[in-house]
């Protein structure tokens, strides 16, 4: 199971819908910062519906730098959505679950 997103706009985006398809284990997430002269910052969090739970949280990846998250991401898919909120002006991320 691999996932890949392409996100270009400042906003939350949900990466993983809880109770969706996905239900093999996440054990890697990657997000990439493809612009050539912006960075952004960055927060992945679980959200039950009511609580969220904070992955990263504020986190500034500079311009054209990926960061991989390995260490404890794994989570209940059927309990969380997996969401990735991002601001910057000219956003153009790449994340890839895995």
């Amino acid at each position: 199971m691999a996932i890949y997103k392409n996100i270009t706009s400042a906003t939350t985006t949900t990466l993983i819908t809880k109770g969706g398809d996905v239900t093999k284990r996440v054990s890697k997430i990657l997000i990439s910062n493809n612009s050539s002269s912006d960075a952004t910052g960055i927060v992945v969090n679980l959200y039950d519906g009511t609580n969220v739970f904070y992955l990263i949280r504020d986190v500034v990846i500079p311009s054209k730098v990926s960061l991989v998250l390995e260490d404890n991401v794994s989570f209940d898919t059927k309990k969380f959505n997996l969401r990735i909120s991002n601001a910057g002006t000219n956003p153009n991320l790449t994340v890839i679950i895995k």
